[in-house]
């Protein structure tokens, strides 16, 4: 975390592909979806060790399979966006708040955060744009440099999500709760202290585990709420490892590549995800010349 006034602005980018969605027990293959997700960022410390972050994404995708099965009564397209089209549209906000408690030895800093849909976008079908539904929620963020060997860090993240119910189905479906944890565990090396490389490389992975839900399997009777909704109150469970590379062009600005790959999950597109970002940081004051 920066000194008091500083401010950034980040862009990232992630493309995904996915032709399987892994269900309990067994695997729906050929149904191919293409994701591109952007999202915008700005951060501002207001005052030592706190920080506020206001994220903005968009969303584009495109499902590019049957629109049914080898039997007709089978339908594999059930939301508008899997009509074989690309499709466009802005869909979560989100507002963090953190505050570094400790910064020695380790990095510690709680965080509240709240989500808020900006608009009714689809949320049925493989190429869902999301789930369309409020959140909040708390965590903890962890870091830490020189882990036994100059140049070595690790960072971890946890968080609690309460989310909100989906009423759309009536009782049938806003009993069912959606809570989720989210954590992120990475460790990498900075060339920068041992090489002035200004290059740093990072391995980990990401867990995503709902607490309720919906099996999809459990879904699959058409015309109840059930399976009106499933793509919303499914059980989502998810792990993905992967790495990343980051370059620091300048002062201010700094670049990241990298790739992660869906290991094992339930009730979610079986994705391969690459990632890319450009970050501008800078101070407040400076740039009002004081």
């Amino acid at each position: 975390m920066g000194p008091q006034h500083d401010f950034g602005v980040s862009l990232g980018y992630s493309f995904a592909f996915a032709d399987t969605t892994l269900e309990t027990g067994f695997a729906v293959t050929g149904v191919p979806t293409t994701t591109h997700l952007w999202l915008l960022g700005v951060e501002y410390i207001p005052i030592d060790a706190l920080a506020v972050r206001l994220d903005l994404e968009m969303y584009a995708g495109v499902y590019s399979g049957p629109q049914r099965g080898p039997n007709p009564q089978v339908v594999y397209a059930h939301g508008s966006f899997d009509d074989g089209s690309l499709h466009f549209t802005p869909t979560d906000a989100s507002l963090e708040v953190a505050y570094m408690v400790l910064e020695h030895p380790v990095a510690i800093a709680p965080f509240i955060r709240a989500i808020l849909p900006t608009n009714d976008y689809e949320t049925s079908g493989y190429a869902a744009a999301g789930a369309g539904l409020m959140a909040a929620g708390f965590g903890v963020e962890l870091g830490v440099a020189h882990v036994g060997t100059p140049g070595t860090f690790a960072t971890a993240r946890y968080m609690f999500m309460l989310v909100e119910r989906e009423d759309r189905g009536g009782e049938v479906t806003s009993s069912v709760s959606l809570n989720r944890s989210q954590a992120q565990l990475y460790a990498g090396y900075d060339f920068t202290d041992v090489t002035d490389v200004p290059l740093s490389v990072a391995l980990g992975g990401s867990l995503w585990l709902t607490h309720g839900g919906v099996q999809l399997i459990d879904t699959t009777a058409t015309g109840t709420p059930l399976f009106t909704y499933h793509d919303v109150i499914r059980r989502q469970e998810y792990l993905t490892l992967g790495g990343s590379v980051g370059y620091v062009i300048d002062d201010t600005i700094s670049v990241n590549i990298g790739f992660e790959q869906l290991i094992w999950g339930n009730n979610v597109a079986e994705a391969s995800i690459i990632k890319a970002g450009v970050r501008w940081d800078g101070n407040v004051l400076d740039l009002l010349g004081e």
